[in-house]
């Protein structure tokens, strides 16, 4: 088990620093579109892109994430020390941040739970994202918020 965490670790930091070269954006970070979408990286670990705007690093909870980001009807898993099924539909209760660049989070499964199963969605690209200025710098609060419609959602 904990070469299999090591090994999504390792996995986890080449991909973000892949996707650090490739989402540098240097257009106007004060204002205009703002652009979220899900990177897969393995069974557990994923990522949520911006582009258009940074992540605020003193944020360290995922909890503000649930106005971006939300489970399509509920997300069921097991914990590891009794095997208690249980089904939540908030991020917090079934993921951690495990790394954090300007532009990417990178969340995976908490490793205290195993069997986690279903699907998280970002919002229809034509509905309004409130609240989630507070979660980012450099253009998070004046900004347009879009959902990349081909990577909004994540089945696990």
């Amino acid at each position: 088990m904990k070469k299999l965490i090591k090994l999504l670790g390792i996995i986890a930091i080449v991909a973000i620093i892949g996707f650090s070269f490739s989402t540098c954006n240097d257009d106007d970070e004060n204002g205009g579109t703002v652009t979220f979408s899900f990177a897969e990286f393995g069974t557990g670990v994923f990522t949520v892109v911006v582009d258009g705007a940074k992540w605020n690093e003193t944020n360290t909870t995922i909890s503000g994430l649930n106005m971006l980001v939300s489970a399509s009807g509920m997300l069921t898993a097991n914990r590891v020390s009794d095997g208690y099924e249980f089904k939540t539909a908030r991020l917090e209760d079934v993921f951690v941040i495990d790394n954090r660049t300007s532009n990417v989070l990178t969340l995976m499964i908490s490793p205290v739970l195993f069997n986690v199963r279903g699907t998280l969605i970002m919002p229809n690209p034509n509905e309004k994202i409130e609240n989630v200025g507070e979660h980012l710098t450099n253009g998070g609060y004046s900004s347009t918020y879009k959902v990349n419609s081909a990577k909004s959602s994540i089945t696990f």
